[in-house]
C-alpha cells in the first residue's frame, strides 16, 4: 500500500484511558522530497483532548532539517490529521509526484508554493505539470530525548 492508500484506510480507536493510537506509517522529508517508506513504524498513544473529534491522525517520522524554524527536527515524529486541503500557511504533508514532504502551503494564482522553514532550502513550486495532493495538515509535534 502506498502512504496516502495508508492514510485512508486509519481507524483511530479510543482507549479506556481516554487516549487514542496513532499508527506511525513511515517517514516523512524535512528536507528535499524523497519516496516514503510504507511501513508501520509502531503507534504513539495521544490524549484525546488533543485531537478534534471525528478526524483520522497518523504520524511520520521527520527526515531532515527544512523545518527546523518551526520547530520540527530531524527524529520528531508529527501528528497528521488526515485531509486533502489546505489554508495559507498551514504546515502540511504533501507528496509531489509521488514524493512526500513536510512544508507550509500557499496556494498563488497560478501554482502552489511549498516553503521550508529553512534558509538554507529552496521553496518547492508545484505547477499543473506535476503530481501532487495533500495527505494531511499537521496537528502537533512529538519528540523524545534519550
Amino acid at each position: 500500500l502506498t502512504l496516502t492508500e495508508k492514510s485512508n484506510l486509519i481507524f483511530n480507536e479510543v482507549k479506556e484511558n481516554n487516549s487514542l493510537e496513532i499508527p506511525i506509517l513511515g517517514r516523512v522529508a524535512a528536507g528535499y522530497p524523497v519516496f516514503s517508506e510504507q511501513n508501520i513504524d509502531g503507534t504513539l498513544l495521544i490524549d484525546v483532548s488533543l485531537i478534534k473529534k471525528g478526524s483520522k491522525y497518523f504520524g511520520l517520522k521527520v527526515r531532515g532539517d527544512s523545518m527546523i524554524d518551526d520547530g520540527i527536527f530531524e527524529g520528531d515524529t508529527v501528528i497528521v490529521r488526515s485531509q486533502s486541503e489546505a489554508v495559507n500557511d498551514e504546515i502540511i504533508i504533501a507528496m509531489v509526484d509521488n514524493d512526500t514532504t513536510v512544508k507550509r502551503f500557499y496556494n498563488k494564482k497560478n501554482q502552489i508554493e511549498l516553503l521550508p522553514a529553512n534558509k538554507n532550502y529552496a521553496p518547492i513550486v508545484v505547477n499543473n505539470k506535476n503530481d501532487f495532493s495533500i495527505l494531511g495538515k499537521v496537528v502537533a509535534v512529538f519528540r523524545t530525548y534519550n
